[in-house]
């Protein structure tokens, strides 16, 4: 992301904050442990510049991991940070299985039939949902 982004200062505050968890997992709890065996976590970032065509690239040319691939094996991905560029990788996350934990994103079509995807705001859909009540 450059300065002047609209997402900028958000995008940064997200990749901060998993940086930190990442490094409070890694040295402060020696990894994550798996079937009486502990791994360290590895985070891996691209750019999208703020693009669903680049996002859509990254994902045509394989430069995400593959759940249960030869080569890496990822848990899980920590989606883009807005419901525009996510939506854009949940298709793929959701055909290959792999949990999607999309921080930035909330408009409903992204979660929609889409039961590998999570979010940390709540749909748009859901909004206004206790103000009709």
């Amino acid at each position: 992301l450059m300065e002047g982004d609209k997402f900028f200062s958000t995008g940064q505050l997200q990749l901060k904050s998993i940086e930190m968890m990442v490094d409070e997992i890694n040295s402060q709890r020696c990894g994550v442990v798996v079937d009486g065996k502990r791994y360290g976590i590895e985070l891996t970032t691209y750019g999208d510049d703020s693009s669903k065509d680049k996002v859509g690239a990254i994902v045509e040319n394989g430069m995400l991991p593959i759940r249960n691939s030869t080569s890496i094996d990822a848990s899980f991905w920590l989606g883009p940070y807005s419901s525009g560029l996510t939506g854009k990788i949940s298709p793929h996350a959701n055909a290959t299985n792999t949990i999607l934990v999309a921080g930035g994103a909330a408009s409903t079509p992204v979660f929609r039939d889409n039961p590998t995807i999570f979010g940390t705001f709540p749909p748009t859909s859901k909004y206004l949902a206790q103000a009709i009540k």
